[in-house]
């Protein structure tokens, strides 16, 4: 039956009391040895150990490796394959191993093997090169960490950290609304507050992304004064294998669409969560922002154009019982696809467009340039198109 790895401090069994003279005397010279009694001055060309039996046994400094060359010679092993914990063990034919970690800061970590107790001598032992063994240091073996497994949170804060990566200085910068965005916002202001970057001019495509840039301390400007924006980052809330995207979910759509409209590079930046099949196959909303006036013939005209859909519905959002505003004063319907958008997207959103009422969709239909995809395991993804 063989036994789980202690996990803390592990035993080494000797079935004979020969085998300890042949193999531990040589790992003796390495380093500290603990035992149950020590010999507080030991010769200086001599090394000290003491047994259970209270006995006390002094060898030659040369004599262990004499020994540790005889036993590698006579004695035959099999290495194990790993386990899960990179652990290895080499097992030896006298009925005990030495099990092993890929640790740079521990050097050898005995564990047991199952033998019958009474044809051992048991010693409880453990040696490392850098941190001897004591009731001060209780974590003497080392931890291996699991697999990383990111939150989402995280996932959007690795790539809009990977994403600031590609500004420059002297860039017109688009600044996107949203929780991933406000991730690309903090790591640009820092960006700039360290050095790294100079001379930067944000373009917020909210009020809310408006104040966020004013308090991290980036400058700010708008379309009129600087038409043309080098470089716009932005979150999204789908994204399809031909870089079209659902945005707006959070009100801002319309001015989003302005601003990255007008961008030389637009990059997205979500989790893997993000990436479907095709638009509204997620099972959210795809917003439309509409004027206030009459926005029930509005409503009713889009469910219309949608009617042979199927698992279709829109609806008003709202926010407390009243409906919600956009920064420009305007209405959002939300409409849901059970199994996402089907036909043509340009088709769909022409005729979306068409409507009176209607001002602007959440679809971005071939506007982004680049996709930055943070995974689980904390790697990015950086797809160009």
């Amino acid at each position: 039956m063989k036994k789980s790895v202690p996990s803390r401090l592990h035993s080494f069994h000797f079935p004979r009391f020969s085998f300890f003279f042949l193999f531990f005397f040589p790992f003796c010279s390495l380093g500290r040895v603990v035992s149950t009694r020590y010999n507080p001055n030991p010769s200086p060309n001599s090394l000290s150990l003491s047994l259970f039996l209270g006995r006390r046994i002094f060898v030659p400094f040369p004599i262990p490796y004499i020994f540790l060359i005889l036993y590698f010679i006579f004695a035959p092993l099999s290495v194990v394959s790993s386990t899960p914990r990179q652990r290895k063990r080499i097992q030896f034919s006298q009925g005990f191993h030495l099990s092993y970690f890929h640790d740079p800061n521990f050097a050898l970590i005995f564990s047991e093997f199952s033998i019958p107790p009474r044809m051992r001598t048991a010693m409880t032992c453990a040696q490392t090169l850098n941190n001897p063994l004591s009731s001060t240091n209780p974590h003497l073996l080392p931890h291996k960490p699991d697999p990383i497994q990111l939150t989402q949170e995280e996932m959007k804060r690795v790539a809009a950290y990977r994403a600031a990566d590609m500004v420059a200085s002297d860039m017109v910068v688009g600044l996107g609304t949203g929780s991933t965005a406000a991730h690309f916002i903090d790591r640009l202001a820092e960006l700039m507050h360290k050095g790294s970057l100079k001379d930067i001019i944000g373009i917020p495509t909210s009020l809310k992304t408006e104040a966020h840039a004013i308090k991290a301390g980036i400058p700010l400007s708008t379309l009129k004064s600087h038409p043309i924006v080098d470089i716009s980052i932005d979150g999204a809330d789908e994204v399809d294998p031909q870089f079209n995207l659902v945005k707006g979910r959070g009100g801002s759509l319309f001015r989003e669409k302005m601003i990255e409209g007008a961008s030389r590079k637009f990059v997205v930046i979500v989790d893997e969560t993000k990436m479907v099949a095709c638009l509204g196959g997620s099972g959210l909303s795809v917003p439309v922002e509409i004027v206030p006036f009459s926005w029930k013939y509005t409503l009713s005209k889009i469910e219309k154009l949608f009617k042979d859909e199927t698992g279709f519905s829109a609806r008003l959002r709202v926010d407390q019982e009243k409906p919600f505003e956009t920064d420009n004063g305007n209405y959002i319907i939300e409409m849901f696809f059970e199994k996402g958008v089907s036909g043509d997207l340009n088709e769909v959103s022409d005729r979306l467009l068409r409507l009176t009422g209607v001002i602007e969709h959440g679809m971005f239909l071939d506007m982004a340039t680049n996709v930055v995809v943070a995974k689980t395991d904390g790697s990015v993804i950086i797809l160009n198109k």
